[in-house]
């Protein structure tokens, strides 16, 4: 891939869907700031970042990460060379990034979670099918001698 600028003709953000909802009661500015009475809330959408290139092949992807990622995972690599959506652009395609809801920037929910704190980094090898932890797969393209990867 050439090591040219991205040339971006329009980039933005906006929300799909949701949940608001709205609390019993009055809210007072002054006083009660961080009390529910009267809060509203905007929940439970979809957080999509587009950009559209200069040079335009008149067709878009849609990029739409699953099994607990967020949009980044499509914007570069750990190791900080383009992700999928720098590629792509660089193609003449329009990219929509999502993230989905409750997740990354539409992390609003209107129902209580819980995020576990217990340990999963050497699952998320396999899942992104790396290798089976700790040898990587033959001929992996991913810099397999980077001792950011072997904190262990």
């Amino acid at each position: 891939m050439s090591d040219e600028n991205l040339e971006i003709k329009k980039q933005g953000f906006y929300s799909a869907g949701g949940t608001v909802q709205k609390a019993d009661g009055t809210f007072d500015p002054i006083k009660g700031q961080m009390s529910p009475e009267g809060q509203i809330r905007h929940s439970d959408h979809a957080n999509v970042f587009y950009q559209l290139p200069s040079k335009g092949n008149g067709h878009n992807i849609m990029f739409l990460p699953g099994y607990g990622q967020s949009r980044v995972s499509y914007m570069s690599t750990p190791d900080g060379r383009p992700g999928f959506s720098d590629i792509f652009l660089k193609k003449g395609y329009g990219v929509y990034l999502i993230d989905q809801p409750r997740r990354g920037e539409a992390g609003q929910s209107s129902v209580p979670m819980t995020l576990s704190a217990q340990p999963d980094d050497l699952n998320w090898f396999t899942q992104f099918r790396l290798g089976l932890w700790p040898k990587f797969m033959k001929n992996a393209q991913f810099p397999t001698d980077d001792p950011r990867y072997r904190r262990n």
